[in-house]
């Protein structure tokens, strides 16, 4: 009944607007008006009772969730004045309310199908969920109130930076300080710690406010957002992940305010405190400075403010949660063998993140200390060393020029960037759990062994597999973006176009400043590796494919031939 009434609506407000068009052709200009003004308020009104509607029947799904958003911002666009959009010109030249309908009708065609397919397929929620986000997040940066006045601007612009947003990459077209106005900012905010959260969890989150329940498929689906293999507790995950992000940030937003409230007025302090707070634990890497954090190089309340939050942020919510209850059951249970231990996940992440925070301030320092080192005190080069270290994995602030390096500490960052930080965090790369099982199984392999064994434990063969095939899928995904931005892009350097494209497929979001320079087409392309890197090339593809095979069929082996 829901969806026959949400049908009949949609058809009676597109019926209203084709009266208008030809009218345009047949009729006088105070007709067309009076015709246009009618068919506004049957809109409004239309998509106003789809609003109550929804409310009223407590529907929670994430599907119709997404129904409800789209009208929401139908309303908005029928409300404000569409001359000052940022969308292309065949977009403006159409009614634009006809456009957003015709959309519409799209969503409604598949919406009651969701239910079957979408929903009981967690990596096509997680995908369409993403897109989704970025499609209301460049609607709303794309109208005028989120651009500062007499700044050129464009759509592109908008999507883009919607797209690093959500994706909590970094990457900036604009300058997001002097571009965007104080809503602007906020939006950007809101759609980082959306995606730093989790799309899935945030829509997840909506879904139980209407319903007062999670179903299967929307604990499914938050569940291979976060990473998270216990489908069963993801009710209990959720509030806990609220609240690590809440303290975490809260804690980052009292060290900010104790630097900030030195440097400007108080409203504008706690303003720039919880919006770097939010950008350094969602390693989102925005920054309200125009020259990122460079002027705080030599700040240790700021480099290690931030290096906390971003580390936190990419270890990720199962470790933090796994750490917390073994040092809570630590603190209740005196005997050893009620004590809970860390996990084999967690136990990676933490030695691999040692590791490469380690091996990461040093190659750094070694590399730039003659370079973009050479004018600060030592103690300041080593804090610009590890803060370099920390953030080129996965946050994408800096605190020295990007286009300064030498050629050797670009090819070394992007290593380290394409690794990343831990799964089911806010960082991105392949993750620390992959790079490490790829070492283990090489090494496995030289030794002859049959088994990858970490920490006296042996890694199943089918998640090796996985592990071998994202990382095939990775590098293939980074080099054909590559091949892609070097025919947009011919007269720029290779190495600073492959630092953007595994800069964006990582969502790290470190630039050496070409991202501004790139036409239309190398923005799209930065944009595809951008969505692509924070859903998981396993989860796109995953997404994309229509029929698994169900075929029992077993094949005689081949002797080949390799090496």
């Amino acid at each position: 009944m829901f969806y026959r009434i949400n049908y009949f609506l949609s058809f009676i407000s597109i019926i209203t607007f084709f009266a208008s068009w030809i009218l345009t052709c047949v009729s006088d200009i105070q007709i067309i008006d009076t015709v246009y003004s009618f068919s506004q308020l049957c809109i409004i009104s239309f998509y106003f009772i789809i609003f109550l509607m929804h409310i009223l029947y407590r529907d929670g799904n994430i599907a119709n969730i997404n129904d409800l958003l789209f009208d929401v911002f139908i309303i908005i666009f029928v409300l404000i004045d569409k001359d000052f959009l940022l969308l292309p010109p065949y977009i403006k030249k159409m009614n634009i309310e006809f456009f957003l309908i015709a959309i519409r009708i799209c969503f409604l065609r598949k919406s009651h199908l969701q239910n079957i397919r979408l929903m009981r397929h967690p990596e096509r929620s997680v995908v369409v969920s993403y897109v989704a986000t970025i499609f209301y997040g460049t609607l709303l940066l794309s109208l005028p109130f989120s651009w500062q006045p007499n700044v050129p601007h464009s759509f592109i612009d908008a999507f883009f930076t919607s797209t690093s947003a959500s994706c909590i990459t970094g990457l900036t077209s604009v300058d997001i300080s002097k571009s965007f106005s104080l809503a602007g900012q906020i939006i950007i905010c809101s759609l980082a710690q959306i995606g730093g959260i989790g799309i899935m969890i945030f829509y997840t989150i909506i879904a139980f406010t209407f319903s007062k329940h999670f179903s299967l498929e929307e604990a499914r689906a938050a569940s291979a957002d976060i990473n998270e293999n216990d489908i069963s507790s993801i009710q209990k995950i959720i509030p806990q992940i609220i609240l690590i992000v809440f303290i975490f940030e809260g804690i980052g937003f009292i060290f900010f305010l104790m630097k900030f409230i030195t440097m400007f007025p108080l409203p504008k302090a706690l303003y720039y405190a919880a919006f770097h707070s939010v950008s350094a634990f969602c390693n989102a890497g925005f920054s309200l400075f125009s020259d990122n954090l460079m002027q705080f190089y030599n700040s240790p309340l700021v480099i290690f403010t931030v290096s906390f939050l971003v580390i936190s942020g990419g270890l990720g919510f199962h470790v933090i949660r796994n750490i917390f209850f073994c040092l809570h059951s630590r603190i209740k249970h005196k005997s050893l063998y009620k004590r809970k231990i860390l996990t084999e996940t967690s136990k990676i992440i933490l030695c691999g993140t040692i590791f490469l925070l380690l091996a990461g301030t040093y190659l750094f320092y070694a590399l730039e200390h003659k370079n973009t080192l050479r004018t600060l005190s030592t103690p300041v080069q080593y804090l610009t060393a590890f803060f370099q270290s920390v953030t080129l994995r996965s946050s994408g602030f800096n605190s020295v020029n990007f286009s300064q390096l030498t050629h050797a500490t670009q090819i070394m960052m992007l290593v380290f960037m394409l690794i990343g930080a831990g799964p089911g965090s806010t960082g991105g790369g392949i993750k620390i759990t992959s790079f490490v099982i790829l070492c283990a199984s090489v090494y496995a392999y030289m030794k002859e062994n049959k088994q990858t064994v970490l920490f006296r434990k042996a890694v199943r063969p089918e998640i090796t597999r996985k592990v071998f095939i994202s990382f095939f899928y990775s590098i293939g995904m980074i080099f054909l973006g590559l091949f892609f931005l070097a025919l947009s892009a011919p007269n720029a350097d290779v190495l600073d176009l492959l630092f953007e494209t595994t800069s964006a497929f990582a969502t790290v979001g470190v630039s050496t400043g070409i991202t501004s320079q790139l036409h239309f087409n190398g923005k799209l392309i930065l944009i595809f590796l951008m969505f692509a890197g924070k859903v998981g090339t396993l989860t796109l593809f995953s997404a994309v494919t229509l029929k698994k095979s169900n075929t029992k069929i077993e094949y005689p082996s081949a002797n080949i031939n390799i090496g």
